[in-house]
């Protein structure tokens, strides 16, 4: 299991809701390009962000990660974002297109058409000056580099 073996993409949250059996997590729609037009996540980030911080923000999402229903919703992929100091802090990429794909340079992708969340695990993905890095090379669309949303700390894992 390897970087290239991810399908991470830009998307973009059109609608926030409470989940409804969980305290801690939000329903997202998010819009992720042409094909698809929109799917369906459950985050962990609703002591973080509030719903209008989240609407219309440009997020990283896993793609082909394994369905998984949440507390009785189904997660359609995931949002990658870190913690740091007890707070989650999304990955932003707000210059970039929706459906953009997310790489770094000289790699070669081998997508998946599907991974567990245990293969997603083994892919160690960190923070370096506000950017994410996968073996000291930085994350990007076509047009921007990936950055936090906010500032966050240096050498933190992806979540």
């Amino acid at each position: 299991m390897h970087f290239g073996n991810l399908n991470l993409i830009v998307g973009e949250i059109k609608a926030v809701q409470d989940h409804p059996n969980a305290d801690k997590l939000y329903i997202l729609l998010v819009n992720i390009g042409k094909l698809v037009r929109e799917i369906q996540l459950v985050a962990g980030i609703k002591q973080s962000y509030n719903k209008n911080e989240l609407l219309n923000k440009k997020i990283i999402i896993v793609r082909n990660l394994e369905p998984v229903i949440i507390r009785g919703v189904e997660s359609n992929g995931m949002l990658l974002a870190v913690s740091d100091s007890g707070k989650i802090i999304l990955l932003t990429a707000k210059k970039s297109k929706v459906g953009d794909k997310v790489f770094i340079d000289d790699m070669k992708p081998e997508v998946l058409e599907k991974i567990s969340f245990g293969d997603f695990k083994k892919i160690h993905l960190l923070t370096q000056e506000d950017h994410i890095v996968f073996e000291g090379k930085i994350l990007k669309t076509e047009k921007k580099e990936i950055f936090t949303d906010k500032k966050v700390s240096d050498g933190l894992k992806l979540e």
